[in-house]
């Protein structure tokens, strides 16, 4: 009888929703608004870059039955990634993401989610057949802002935590989607425990390690904002907090923090390693960060299957080779900039799944941007 495989190298679970991103058009004024709708949400745009990259994914989430739902459905099958537990919602509307970029390509977003369809998300006996069948289950927080999307995640969570699956988490903060600032922050905390590979960037970290830092202001509207405290890769206070949160969350291995056009940095308990990012014309900025934690997670995989296959055994194998990695030993610098590659490549592009690269593009990218230097 042979060994049982995993069906996917990744599943994760979170907000499916429809980026609007801005365009620029021919004729119109200053003040004139136009957007694009590109498929998207944080987990998705992780996965997406795994299959881009030429891996196996699958998504967990819900869309409303609508024209926007059914964009992002087809979305995600064009990238190859399994849909089979994206559910679909006959009341709720799908989530809509309005983008505003700054000059640099930065982005800021206003979003249209109140009772919508990615926060009705039901736990069922399909998703645990999944998250059990696959070597990596990747989770953010936004499908922890409410019921019933929050106990399915719980769910979830617990789920791949009994079946030995990788945990893979990006916090990615959106402030305005949450009551305050203690309630991302008290999820966050929920989360980190079962996770053993996290990205966060820089400004996050130093908010979930030194709360006091967040400020909290009115805004032209009269509602409250949060603003995250600006970190640098050279910080002392951001170095030694990538040293607590190791220390805190025993689970966790590999902490990838970014700084976006400033680098990254890579930790393993007792080895940090910084990796300087790709000086690229970036465009938008949506979906780089997913990017970045998509290629961490490939390079995972690379590692995992040279271990499976010095052992003779197929890298799908259960159980999983992700178990027997040498994280001291990683490769923490080829990681790194290849994962800062994959988000710089993103950044040169519009939207955030549509914007990911393959690795030939990839590596052509870096090699062109080498030989500019």
């Amino acid at each position: 009888m042979g060994k049982e495989l995993f069906m996917w190298d990744i599943t994760a679970i979170g907000e499916l929703l429809m980026d609007m991103a801005p365009v620029a058009m021919e004729n119109m004024r200053n003040d004139d608004l136009a957007y694009l709708p590109k498929p998207g949400g944080a987990p998705a745009n992780c996965v997406a870059q795994l299959t881009r990259l030429g891996r196996k994914g699958a998504m967990i989430g819900r869309v409303g039955n609508d024209v926007f739902g059914n964009k992002i459905l087809k979305s995600l099958e064009k990238a190859n990634m399994d849909v089979s537990c994206v559910q679909r919602d006959e009341e709720a509307p799908t989530t809509l993401a309005f983008v505003s970029l700054d000059e640099q390509g930065d982005r800021e977003f206003t979003f249209y989610r109140k009772a919508s369809a990615d926060l009705r998300l039901v736990w069922n006996r399909a998703m645990k057949e999944q998250i059990e069948n696959s070597r990596i289950f990747h989770i953010g927080t936004l499908s922890m802002a409410d019921d019933p999307s929050r106990t399915t995640t719980i769910e979830a969570l617990e789920c791949a935590q009994k079946a030995g699956v990788m945990i893979s988490f990006d916090p990615n903060f959106r402030l305005n989607l949450w009551p305050s600032f203690d309630a991302l922050h008290a999820v966050t905390a929920l989360i980190f425990p079962y996770v053993d590979v996290a990205k966060i960037s820089g400004d996050e970290l130093l908010a979930f390690c030194h709360p006091q830092l967040v400020r909290k202001a009115m805004n032209k509207k009269g509602m409250v904002d949060y603003q995250l405290p600006p970190a640098a890769p050279d910080d002392e206070v951001l170095q030694q907090a990538i040293t607590d949160i190791l220390n805190r969350y025993p689970n966790l291995k590999l902490l990838a923090v970014s700084f976006g056009c400033q680098g990254s940095i890579l930790a393993v308990r007792g080895k940090t390693v910084f990796i300087p990012a790709f000086s690229v014309q970036a465009v938008d900025t949506t979906g780089s960060g997913d990017a970045f934690m998509g290629a961490i997670l490939y390079s995972l995989l690379i590692e995992t299957d040279r271990i499976a296959m010095d052992k003779g055994v197929t890298p799908l194998s259960k159980p999983c080779a992700l178990a027997r990695l040498s994280w001291e030993n990683l490769p923490l610098q080829d990681m790194g900039t290849f994962a800062n590659a994959c988000g710089a490549y993103a950044a040169m592009n519009y939207g955030g799944i549509p914007s990911l690269g393959k690795r030939e593009e990839v590596e052509k990218m870096m090699r062109e941007v080498r030989n500019a230097q």
